[in-house]
Order: structure tokens, then C-alpha cells, then sequence
């Protein structure tokens, strides 16, 4: 099984579906909730292709689905069957590939889909695709297959109230233009200004790497939305004075200040067992933290080593002030280019 998940420049669900698309031999059946895409199928030929969707009133207005890549599709001889509307909540996103391989995802068979949106799915050739292909012959027997006549009382429909459309556009650019930039109304929203400021190691020189390169601990911090150390190591009554509200730099040997992170509550201990890290022999120490930047390498900003030795390190003192505002004006001057 592949896990799909857009994190980078490459477009992981793009490159999978292009793929396996090229490699079918007999069969491509997709359910998406809209459709907009067209050309991951136009050199598709001698493959059965079969779209199952639904189109609504507000879907033709708002611009989820493009009637002129339907006419496309449809041209082309695939087929297409639509569900009603209003008595289903046609919500999937699956392929089925040869009926032996297929993809569930967040992602709708469209164009921002496969270029810009935050998607995560999986890919498989379990052969619980079984369950899949009886699913979706039941769906597709119940569909009503498009014809150019149902087609063309759309592209009327869509041509009648093209006024409106134009309304739901403008309103929504009135809202781009707002210009909310959520990261850093999270970060402002803390006022930081009252709180106990703490380092944290994310213990890049004894991690294991990803086969990427990754740091697996400093992604386990991340990901799990902790600051955490392994038994021994010095300083640990720095970790207990830790309390809700304070706030953790999360530090990168030799790199620098990688976020910042808001305490949510105090440092606890587990055994290996109960660890967030499977392959820890020691203790875990733990604090939950909302990381309030996210993971970005424009953010990075240089500290000296010298300065946070330690994995966990208590850096309230009046001596770390110039640290500690050099890091916080760094991110904020960060956030709020990205609005």
C-alpha cells in the first residue's frame, strides 16, 4: 500500500494516477463528487473508461464541476453516469484500475485536485478490491447514464443563470480579499509576553534518517504535536517546570530554531512501551505542544550552539533575552510575509 500525501512540489496523487492510467489494460472506473480534469484520460484509448459523479444546481454555479470537460469527456466516448442530487450525497473519490488495483482519496477527479489542493489517500492492490468493484457496479446500475440531450439541459441550465455564477465569483474574491493570514493570527493570538521560554533538542545527532533524509525524531515531534527527550539526559527538572502556556523552540543541531510551539500541558513520563517513539529502550518525556509555525526552511533561523547544549533547556533568564526576542521577531517578520 502507498500512502498519498501532497507535502512537497511533487504531486504525489497526479503522478500515481498517471500511472496506473497508462498502465491499465481493460478497465478505469472513477467516483468523484466533481469533475474538471480531462487530461489524465485524452491519450487513453482501447480502455473502458467510467465516470460515476452527480452534478447540481449549486455545483454548475459555484464551478466544481466544468460542464465543457464533461462535453470533452463525453466526446471522447467515455462513459458517464450521473446519481440524483437530491437523493444522494455523492461524496467519494475512488479508482479502480483493471479491477485489481485501485485509490481512495481526498481527491476529486479535477484540476486543483491534481495541482494545488492539500490531498492525502492511499494505493493499493489488496484484493479486498473486490469490495470496490461490487460497490461500484451497484452505484453505476443505479446511475443514470449522460446523454447529449441531459448535456445539453445543463450547458442550458449553466447558460440561463450565468449572471448568478458571476455573483457566487464575485462574492467569493470578496472573501479572498480579506487576506486572513491564519498562521499568524494563531501566533499573535499568544501572548507570549507572559510566558516561561524553554529549548528543545530534537535530537538530530542520534536520530534515525528516512529514506528522504529526514530527521524521524524531529518528524515524530512534529507530527505527534510534542516536545519530548529520552532518558538520560541533562536538565530534567527544566522539563518539569513546564506549564501550560509556556513556550518551546524546537531546535536543529547545527540548523537552528526549526518552530515554536505553545505548551498545552505539563511534562510527563512513560515507559518504553507507552512511548511515541517505537524504537526508544528508555523513558520518554513528553509535553503536548500547538506548534503555532509551521515546519518551513525560510523559517530557520541561526542560534549558536554553545548556547543550547542541553535537550531540554530552561532559557526564561534575563541572559537568554536577546535570544529569545531575535527568534520570536524572526517568525513573526516570516508570517506575516506569507499573508
Amino acid at each position: 500500500m502507498d500512502i498519498l500525501i501532497e507535502d512537497g512540489n511533487v504531486r504525489k496523487h497526479k503522478q500515481k494516477l498517471q500511472s496506473l492510467i497508462s498502465n491499465s489494460k481493460k478497465s478505469i472506473d472513477i467516483a468523484t463528487a466533481y469533475l474538471t480534469e480531462t487530461a489524465l484520460l485524452e491519450q487513453k484509448k482501447n480502455v473502458k473508461v467510467r465516470i460515476l459523479t452527480s452534478i447540481s444546481a449549486n455545483d454548475i454555479l459555484s464551478g466544481s464541476v466544468c460542464l465543457d470537460a464533461i462535453a470533452l469527456l463525453f466526446k471522447q466516448g467515455i462513459e458517464i453516469r450521473l446519481l440524483d442530487p437530491d437523493n444522494n450525497h455523492f461524496h467519494p473519490k475512488v479508482y479502480i484500475f483493471d479491477h485489481n488495483k485501485f485509490v481512495i482519496t481526498s481527491a476529486n477527479f479535477t484540476r486543483n485536485a491534481m495541482e494545488n489542493n492539500l490531498e492525502v489517500g492511499v494505493s493499493s492492490d489488496s484484493p479486498q478490491v473486490s469490495e470496490l468493484v461490487k460497490w461500484y457496479a451497484n452505484l453505476w446500475f443505479k446511475a443514470t447514464p449522460l446523454t447529449s440531450d441531459i448535456l445539453e439541459n445543463l450547458i442550458g441550465f449553466q447558460s440561463k443563470h450565468q449572471q448568478t455564477a458571476l455573483e457566487i465569483k464575485k462574492i467569493q474574491n470578496d472573501y479572498h480579499q480579506l487576506k486572513i493570514n491564519y498562521r499568524q493570527a494563531k501566533f499573535e493570538h499568544h501572548n507570549y509576553k507572559k510566558s516561561n521560554f524553554f529549548i528543545c533538542n530534537s535530537n538530530r545527532k542520534y536520530s534515525e534518517r528516512s529514506k528522504d533524509g529526514s530527521y524521524l525524531d524531529e518528524e515524530l515531534m512534529l507530527a505527534s504535536e510534542h516536545a519530548i527527550a529520552w532518558e538520560s539526559y541533562r536538565y530534567v527538572d527544566h522539563m518539569k517546570r513546564v506549564v501550560p502556556g509556556d513556550i518551546i523552540f524546537l531546535y536543529a543541531k547545527k540548523t537552528g530554531v526549526i518552530a515554536i510551539g505553545e505548551a498545552l500541558e505539563r511534562a510527563n513520563k512513560v515507559i518504553p512501551e507507552q512511548a511515541l517513539k517505537k524504537s526508544t529502550s528508555t523513558n520518554e518525556w513528553r509535553i503536548p505542544v500547538r506548534w503555532l509555525t509551521p515546519k518551513d526552511d525560510r523559517f530557520v533561523i541561526e542560534i549558536p550552539d554553545q548556547a543550547v547544549q542541553p535537550t531540554f533547556l530552561d532559557i526564561s533568564a534575563d541572559k537568554y533575552g536577546t535570544l529569545r526576542d531575535k527568534v520570536m521577531a524572526h517568525f513573526e517578520h516570516n508570517l506575516q510575509k506569507l499573508a
